[in-house]
């Protein structure tokens, strides 16, 4: 007896094309504009308040001097996840340590993918709760960035530290930090918070 295929199912089995934004289209949108592309959707969003960007400095900062020579932080750098020659995912941490060599004016692109960041951190606003608490920290893990931190103002002053689990692929249970942050992988890092206070 032939198989009788429907007309849903032939549509089903065609290839979709990725939705997302080719690069000459990015070139479009305003320098100034701060973006990210989910799932090929660009959203925009507000400038980030005084108190967050003093402190974006003060961590990136206490990294720099802490960054072994082949690790760089830099603020607001852009993470892209390809499907073909659309940018389907677009994250910009408020920071992430990357490889140095793509620090460097020689470089030839001016952004990473995710398996070349060390770690990222997100400081959150008012904005962002859900996108940094929930949303980011998912995606982190499925592009398994070995280290996510998330830093929180209110309503105590707090460092949350995720941390991947190579044999689930996902983030173990965040560990609190309330005064110092300690660790040795990627590379020993202390962050006192009362720096940030």
């Amino acid at each position: 007896m032939a198989a009788v295929t429907s007309s849903y199912d032939s549509h089903l089995e065609e290839e979709e094309e990725a939705i997302g934004w080719t690069e000459d289209e990015l070139e479009m949108v305003p320098e100034k504009v701060r973006y990210e592309i989910e799932d090929g959707i660009l959203s925009v969003s507000p400038r980030p308040a005084l108190w967050h960007q003093r402190f974006l400095l003060i961590v990136a900062t206490m990294l720099d001097s802490q960054c072994p020579e082949e690790w760089t932080p830099v603020p607001e750098a852009e993470i892209r996840v390809y499907e073909n020659d659309k940018i389907t995912q677009s994250r910009s941490p408020d920071l992430m340590v990357v490889p140095t060599k793509l620090t460097t004016t020689e470089a030839d692109r001016g952004w990473v993918y995710p398996q070349e960041i060390a770690l990222a951190l997100e400081i959150v606003s008012r904005s962002s709760r859900i996108t940094d608490r929930m949303t980011k920290a998912a995606l982190y893990a499925e592009w398994k960035i070995p280290l996510y931190l998330r830093v929180e103002s209110k309503p105590r002053l707090a460092l949350y530290e995720y941390r991947l689990d190579t044999t689930t692929g996902q983030y173990r249970t965040p560990m609190e930090y309330l005064d110092v942050f300690e660790t040795d992988d990627p590379f020993p890092i202390p962050l006192e918070l009362s720096q940030l206070a």
